[in-house]
């Protein structure tokens, strides 16, 4: 365990190359997806459900979302902490449509955007009720997450 800690904390990628006992070992996935959320792709299904390693995983790259399990690509703090790195326009397919068509979090997910180098922009082809779209207030709440950035 000590030579898989070793590698994982160098980079999480390493996880991949570890045997499936250490790939369900929560300790030895923390530290993988502590180094690189992108390890959480080769975690055991069971640590891809745990919300504690997913928050990991998300912090440290948003979009593992996209390894995350159904249920916790449902869930707002992982969606918004997945939404709190700038990269997380490339894992808005992962959000769950419950969540894409709640148009109040919807906003919040487009004021993250906008807070970390993201553009609420982005986010409009993933909203799934694209009717919503043609509303003056949820139009007026975006254009608001860009005047601004950072306040949730």
């Amino acid at each position: 365990i000590d030579v898989v800690l070793a590698a994982v904390a160098n980079t999480g990628h390493a996880l991949g190359w570890a045997s499936p006992e250490l790939r369900a070992n929560k300790t030895v996935v923390l530290q993988a997806v502590g180094t690189s959320g992108y390890g959480l792709k080769h975690a055991s299904e069971e640590l891809r459900a745990d919300k504690e390693v997913v928050l990991a995983a998300v912090s440290n790259f948003g979009p593992a979302l996209q390894s995350a399990s159904e249920d916790l690509r449902a869930d707002k703090e992982v969606v918004l902490r997945a939404a709190a790195d700038g990269r997380f326009v490339y894992s808005l397919s992962s959000v769950s449509e419950k969540l894409t068509s709640d148009k109040d979090y919807f906003v919040l997910l487009a004021r993250a955007a906008s807070a970390n180098n993201g553009s609420p922009s982005n986010l409009y082809p993933y909203f799934k009720r694209k009717e919503d779209l043609a509303e003056a207030h949820f139009l007026a709440a975006c254009a608001s997450a860009l005047a601004v950035p950072g306040q949730l």
